[in-house]
């Protein structure tokens, strides 16, 4: 039976699963080919590449049906638990310890722990003295700088101010005599102005690691992450319901602040204002940070008490000798200070 193309409506259920050559096909103009169906049509003058025609019948070999591809819903990876045994790598299982300087901060934490065995809230601990320590010798060149600046403010204010009155009357050989015997008095002291900054631009990095090394263990978590912590605050990834870290972070960097820790003897001449900023700055932190996981004040509270140590170095007169600190001088209210007008 045959049925032109032309008329024919093939349903895409009505056609074969499986089609096969028969063993008596030619292979020349006309490419005949069998399939297994219960009915045999034949199709004529189908234009497809070259096929010219096309017979089906049911005298063929059964047909081989071939089974239809499985799929297999996909499977969410294994948790992980946070109770499972720390071992060297469980960070780097966890996405952690890349060779940036949060990664390597992190690594040096799981270290600490697998080693020692220590709780997580004392390994946070010792992993911040000892970074602070490490900055010590730093912040005490630092101090050094600052303290010799501080030494020559007074030379400093009436250099500035005779450099301001030559700006004003736009006398330019003043303004070049004033600049200089300013560089030489720096030279005189081996002093850069700019070195006073070093300390707080190293410690700032350090800051943001260890908050992002701790904000992403918590995350993980990493083991015993959710009870290494101790007393009213046992799990480390969550924030303290009680408010108290947050509340003894905030006290921390107010006492740094009055104090002076963190700027050395050039804190009593910084500008009020900037003090004031630096106060209320250490009022808003503590609703600020309020949410944040209980295991980045392990490491603000233990920077805070490190702060107020350097201090004791760089204000204890036996510590600045021992650390070869130059004495600051006590300088009386400058006149230059009494009067407006000298700085903008």
């Amino acid at each position: 039976m045959s049925i032109s193309g032309s008329f024919l409506r093939l349903q895409t259920k009505a056609i074969p699963r499986v089609l096969k050559l028969n063993a008596s096909t030619r292979f020349s103009s006309s490419y005949l080919w069998k399939a297994t169906s219960p009915l045999e049509l034949g199709i004529r003058n189908v234009g497809v590449y070259g096929v010219t025609g096309m017979r089906f019948n049911s005298t063929s070999a059964p047909a081989v049906t071939e089974p239809l591809p499985t799929f297999i819903e996909p499977t969410s990876l294994p948790e992980i638990d946070p109770n499972a045994p720390l071992h060297f790598g469980s960070f780097a299982e966890l996405g952690l310890c890349n060779y940036t300087p949060v990664g390597l901060l992190e690594k040096l934490m799981e270290v600490v722990a697998v080693t020692t065995g220590m709780p997580w809230w004392a390994t946070i601990g010792v992993v911040t003295f000892f970074i602070r320590a490490a900055t010590l010798p730093l912040i005490i060149h630092t101090n050094q700088r600052s303290t010799r600046l501080h030494n020559i403010k007074p030379d400093m204010d009436a250099i500035s101010a005779r450099l301001k009155r030559a700006q004003e009357s736009q006398d330019p050989f003043e303004i070049q005599v004033q600049t200089q015997k300013m560089k030489a008095l720096f030279k005189t002291h081996d002093i850069n102005p700019l070195s006073v900054f070093i300390g707080p631009l190293v410690q700032a990095p350090i800051m943001i690691s260890f908050f992002l090394a701790l904000r992403a263990m918590a995350e993980a978590p990493v083991p015993f992450f959710n009870v290494g912590g101790l007393s009213w605050i046992t799990d480390l990834t969550v924030a303290d319901p009680y408010y108290i870290l947050p509340v003894l972070s905030g006290l921390g960097f107010l006492a740094t602040v009055e104090l002076g820790a963190e700027f050395g003897p050039a804190a009593s001449s910084s500008p009020p204002a900037m003090r004031n900023f630096l106060r209320g700055l250490a009022v808003i932190t503590v609703p600020a940070t309020a949410y944040l996981p209980a295991a980045v004040f392990l490491y603000w509270i233990p920077s805070n008490i490190f702060s107020l140590f350097q201090l004791f170095l760089t204000t204890n007169s036996k510590a600045r000798k021992m650390l070869n600190l130059p004495d600051m001088i006590k300088h009386p209210p400058s006149i230059l200070d009494k009067k407006k007008g000298f700085f903008p």
